[in-house]
């Protein structure tokens, strides 16, 4: 507990940075009042009354939808591979069987979803983490994603790009505990938990499950986050006291079974950079022009009423009845306060500059953000094609990297199966691939022994359109000699 106390108080600055660019993603403002005032996580902008007139503010989030976009190209589930260790007939029936055990155990986690988890966690965040974690109830390895706010882990001195040990940190109700460890200490703690909650400052409603992670063992404690009464005055952080020991498992595989998920891979660090992160300042400035600009039209809708010698003016002027006469005695004069000519101008050209920034900050094509290929009369299909080549560029460079941690955690997930649940039956099921069909198997821990290797891989189709898959499909059955036959198109 020391250590992952010790290590999460190391993190609380780039915490802090996790909990930014969170708000980022649901919107962010500027206002005069508070010019870096940033929507909370989860909080609607609807119920935002922070400017001065108390209306909403006009968000033009840009970042939002090049994160959407990318986790709609790189969240897909990947297709894995399993070569046979030999040429025999059995070698092929053994790395079929450990082909669909991957499978079984994806769907059985719910892998697609956990894929859709780590593409946000990377794009906005910068990185993640996979936990291959022992699921006692179906006795077999199980597969999760969680964020790096709550990950805290070490690297390894051989490995650099793995963990020597990690600690997860998350918080949940004392309820939902109780449906997975059902014993009478952690019931009789929830009972204590509902009677001192006011006691604990309001604190009494969450707990921390502070998993710890190394190359021999996993430890989970339960433990609760307490702030003392000194610490509070002073603003300290809080810390964790821990309560009940609640399991441990001892898995002996000489390797930590928490594995890294890079956005870019950065040699020497285990977090990395998001997309979005260098283009906040970008799009604050957008919402500043739009911001601006609607005060500008306000101001010109509704021009300052300017009286010249104001003695010879009627004292109940409505400005709101066009057709009223508004009599003025000789000598004086009304003139509308009129603002600058030029502001439109100004806005839009800033407008398209920053967004066009924004595009080159985060590696996104405009013809993706605009749904055009910008200042072309023509748009041909290849032209389209090599628009987004910088974006695809860096969605290869992203998948493969998450390939090759997929990789690590499927082989953590075969070696936990054959240690922790060796003589237990093993029963999954699923479909190989996104079309293939679907299977059922049933096989020991122990028959998994003997063999890790593993490709994953991401195929070039994923990344193109409708229209560019049936284009490619033509082509493909188009030849002399068909490459792909009606059934495979």
């Amino acid at each position: 507990m020391r250590e992952a106390e010790s290590r999460r108080t190391a993190n609380i600055g780039r915490n802090s940075d996790y909990l930014s660019l969170r708000s980022v993603y649901h919107g962010l403002f500027y206002d005069r009042r508070a010019r870096d005032a940033m929507d909370g996580a989860g909080r609607v902008l609807l119920r935002d009354n922070r400017r001065a007139d108390e209306h909403q503010p006009i968000v033009a989030n840009l970042l939002k939808a090049i994160v959407d976009d990318f986790i709609s190209l790189t969240s897909q589930v990947p297709d894995t591979k399993v070569p046979p260790p030999g040429t025999e007939p059995s070698d092929q029936e053994f790395a079929d069987l450990i082909e669909k055990y991957h499978y079984g155990v994806a769907h059985a986690s719910r892998w697609r979803l956990h894929l859709k988890a780590l593409s946000w966690f990377n794009s906005v965040l910068g990185s993640a983490a996979g936990i291959v974690w022992p699921d006692f109830r179906r006795r077999h390895a199980a597969l999760r994603i969680v964020g790096p706010d709550k990950v805290f882990g070490t690297a390894d001195l051989i490995d650099p790009f793995s963990y020597s040990s990690a600690a997860i940190i998350e918080s949940y109700s004392p309820r939902t505990i109780l449906d997975y460890f059902p014993s009478k200490r952690l019931r009789q703690f929830v009972e204590e938990n509902t009677a001192r909650r006011a006691a604990w400052w309001g604190e009494g409603d969450r707990v921390q499950i502070v998993r710890w992670f190394d190359t021999e063992q996993v430890v989970t404690i339960l433990g609760r986050e307490v702030t003392p009464i000194r610490q509070r005055k002073a603003g300290e952080s809080t810390r964790i006291e821990p309560l009940v020991e609640m399991g441990r498992v001892d898995h002996g595989l000489g390797v930590c079974t928490v594995v890294p998920f890079q956005n870019f891979l950065i040699p020497g660090e285990l977090r990395s950079m998001s997309d979005i992160e260098e283009a906040v300042g970008l799009n604050q400035f957008i919402n500043f022009l739009l911001n601006a600009h609607e005060e500008g039209i306000k101001q010109e809708l509704f021009a300052p009423l300017v009286l010249i010698d104001p003695d010879k003016a009627p004292e109940d002027i409505d400005l709101s009845n066009a057709m009223e006469i508004i009599p003025i005695r000789k000598g004086g004069d009304a003139k509308r306060l009129q603002g600058a000519t030029n502001a439109q101008q100004v806005m839009s050209s800033e407008l398209s500059r920053s967004q066009s920034l924004i595009e080159y900050v985060t590696g996104s094509s405009a013809i993706r953000t605009q749904g055009r290929q910008p200042a072309s009369s023509i748009a041909t299909g290849r032209s389209l094609e090599k628009g987004q080549a910088p974006q695809m560029t860096r969605v290869e460079y992203k998948t493969d990297l998450r390939s090759e941690a997929i990789e690590k955690m499927q082989e953590i997930s075969v070696l936990m199966t054959g240690s922790i649940f060796r003589s237990d039956d093993v029963e999954l099921f699923g479909t190989k691939g996104r079309s293939g069909n679907l299977f059922k198997v049933k096989m020991k821990g122990r028959d998994l022994d003997g063999y890790t290797y593993n490709l994953v891989s991401y195929p070039p189709s994923m990344y193109m359109g409708m229209e560019q898959r049936i284009v490619a499909m033509e082509q493909l059955m188009g030849c002399d000699h068909p490459m792909v036959s009606v059934r495979t198109a």
